[in-house]
């Protein structure tokens, strides 16, 4: 396959490093999915041009949650170090973002990768952070991808906030607003499409 320009010769001569992660043992157990794409990165590796004994897979993270702050995760621990000792050409991840639990520790590794000329593969994209484009869009990537729960939340909590402080609406408010509607006309107490209503009122065919 022809390989991406920012995979350079330099790259292959260090490890390509597959660091695997789920939050939670029920993810572990129950997404399979995910496992079999994240560990199908090592083939991506060796499609890429790394040989099989400079191809690592890192996967003792696997079921720790990112709730408990400064729980164990001696993975990303164990891919952190490799990087800083510049034993590491490229890391893969199906989100290079997610790689880390917070932003603090993502923009560790991208310091560490910055200053070891270390690319970060994901699916196709390649990105190195000693670039200034690609350091740029992999900040924006993190902040997006670790603030979307927590934005979801604020939006849903919201939206159950309004819902709970609306008065309710009476059946003469519900009248008035289908009165100036031709389309719709008042069988009983809600308002029936015309077509409908005379489709109740025709016998059926037997």
């Amino acid at each position: 396959m022809n390989r991406p320009s920012r995979i350079t010769s330099a790259h292959l001569e260090r490890l390509a490093v597959v660091y695997i992660r789920q939050s939670t043992p029920q993810q572990v157990l129950k997404n399979r999915e995910s496992q079999h794409r994240q560990y199908g990165l090592a083939a991506r590796a060796r499609e890429m041009g790394w040989p099989d004994e400079r191809v690592l897979i890192i996967d003792a993270d696997l079921g720790q949650s990112a709730a408990t702050p400064g729980g164990p995760r001696s993975g990303f621990g164990h891919l952190c170090e490799q990087v800083s000792r510049g034993r590491v050409g490229a890391v893969f991840g199906i989100e290079v973002s997610r790689l880390a639990r917070n932003t603090v520790e993502w923009f560790q590794l991208l310091d560490l990768c910055r200053l070891n000329d270390t690319i970060l593969i994901e699916d196709s994209q390649v990105y190195a952070p000693g670039r200034n484009d690609d350091d740029l869009i992999l900040g924006i990537l993190c902040r997006v991808r670790h603030r979307m729960p927590k934005l979801t939340e604020a939006v849903w909590n919201d939206h159950k906030n309004h819902s709970r402080h609306r008065p309710e609406q009476g059946k003469s408010d519900i009248r008035r607003r289908h009165a100036a509607s031709p389309r719709y006309v008042r069988a009983g107490t809600a308002p029936v499409a015309p077509d409908i209503l005379s489709a109740m009122k025709t016998p059926p065919v037997i």
